[in-house]
């Protein structure tokens, strides 16, 4: 064999060494970062998918040979067709010192001993680079301030202590971000100087700690003046009726504010303010009243009026029964009262007198007059408007009238005794009546009475 043959011949057997992709069980391998940044002054790794595609089941090692460490250390198993496989890389402290990115060379080995070159692309950034830090314009009022954080970088920013100072507020945060990610931070406004402070542009400084490095960073904010005047109004209560008005200076400059209230002049008479009004107008069947103060800020203006309707509450109440009362008098054809009075006997016993009235108001007939005696009681039916009917099953006392005429009043009477020593109220049961009028059949009932007795003894 001549050496021109022999060179050609080495050629092709170093090519079939370097072409892992055409005879490995490994066809394609494409690279997608996840974080592809790393952090010059953090232990932060770069972040990767690997999409790994195989004709067979096979088990791969994946590995750089100097300057970087790639995760995971073990061998992977790897089935046939895709797979994704996330690797995360650290670039040597060495390497880290030169900002900047990178292309390191990793390989890909599977079980056989075969191998496949790749690169990774990485950009290592300083913390100076990473951050961007700024504040939402202030107003007057606000209790606290948002900062804007940007993690500028696809870069995982684990455990970052950023320091936070301006005239308005300072405070001191840990955060994580992720890559690009954007948070705010609150922090609450020192109100002890801020309405001595005028508006216009200030400065944040933020001082960001990561390991043992630090980054210093300026950004400018406005403090926004301008006057805001707040209007709150509350109204409470139906028969007393309070109404506030309260006006506030939310601004950062002095201002004069009014507040007029109108009440006609029934209402008028019945109000009372918080406040003296300084002006006082009458037009027609209203009065209007004024009320005007000049507010520092953060001063408040407010006028509470109360308006007590519970007289002329309870007056129309009253009209309203009275009118009742008269409707229902001249609409009632009949009117029945029991009265009841005391009688003194000889023989000591208990005894009441009880009258029965009964007048009509209009032509009536048919009455039938119903009462009934206590308990305990007995009729002494010597004395009084003998009934027409004594049902003595049920203690009942019947009274018969054919007709009554308008106007026309009947009373009976009669006395009830009793043996027995009643102390204390001793209560009668209402009386009842029955009577036609235009061939309808009415009932009604008389008022109950009762009757306080002493200390009676029988002999």
């Amino acid at each position: 064999m001549s050496k021109k043959e022999l060179l050609i011949l080495s050629i092709l057997c170093l090519s079939l060494l370097f072409m892992p992709f055409s005879l490995a069980q490994v066809t394609s391998v494409t690279v997608e970062p996840k974080a592809s940044s790393v952090l010059v002054e953090s232990n932060n790794s770069a972040i990767f998918n690997l999409i790994i595609n195989s004709t067979e089941n096979d088990e791969i090692e994946i590995f750089a040979l100097a300057g970087m460490v790639i995760e995971p250390y073990r061998e992977v198993a790897i089935k046939e067709g895709p797979n994704t496989l996330e690797i995360k890389a650290y670039p040597s402290e060495v390497l880290k010192r030169q900002k900047g990115t990178y292309n390191f060379e990793y390989k890909i080995r599977d079980k056989a001993g075969r191998v496949i070159t790749d690169y990774l692309k990485i950009n290592i950034v300083a913390l100076e680079d990473a951050l961007s830090f700024r504040t939402l314009d202030l107003n007057y009022g606000d209790k606290e301030a948002k900062i804007i954080v940007k993690n500028l970088h696809d870069a995982y920013l684990n455990d970052i202590t950023v320091k936070l100072s301006s005239s308005f507020f300072e405070g001191e945060k840990t955060l994580s971000l992720k890559p690009n990610e954007e948070i705010t931070v609150s922090l609450p406004i020192n109100k002890q100087n801020i309405g001595e402070i005028p508006a216009g542009s200030y400065v944040l400084k933020t001082e960001a700690l990561a390991r043992n490095t630090n980054a210093n960073f300026d950004s400018s904010f406005s403090y926004v003046q301008k006057e805001d005047i707040k209007v709150r109004e509350g109204k409470e209560g139906v028969i007393i009726r309070k109404r506030v008005i309260e006006k506030t200076n939310e601004g950062n400059v002095p201002a004069t504010v009014q507040i007029t209230m109108s009440k006609d002049i029934f209402s008028r008479l019945f109000t009372m303010h918080s406040l003296d009004p300084i002006k006082t107008e009458r037009s027609g069947f209203l009065v209007t009243y004024t009320w005007e103060k000049r507010l520092e800020p953060a001063e408040k203006l407010s006028v509470s009026t109360t308006t007590n309707y519970t007289l002329p509450f309870l007056f129309i109440i009253f009209i309203i029964i009275i009118v009742l009362l008269i409707y229902s008098y001249t609409r009632t054809n009949v009117v029945l009262t029991k009265r009841v009075s005391y009688v003194k006997t000889k023989g000591g016993e208990f005894a009441l007198k009880i009258r029965v009235h009964i007048k009509a108001r209009r032509f009536v007939e048919d009455i039938q007059i119903i009462d009934k005696l206590p308990g305990m009681t007995t009729l002494y039916e010597k004395f009084g408007s003998k009934p027409n009917k004594i049902d003595h099953s049920t203690r009942r006392l019947f009274w018969d009238i054919e007709r009554l005429n308008a106007g026309e009043e009947r009373v009976f009477s009669y006395i009830i005794y009793s043996k027995v020593k009643i102390v204390g109220k001793f209560e009668l049961p209402p009386a009842t009546a029955t009577f036609s009028r235009e061939g309808k059949t009415h009932h009604i009932h008389s008022n109950r009475t009762f009757f306080v007795a002493d200390s009676f003894r029988s002999e």
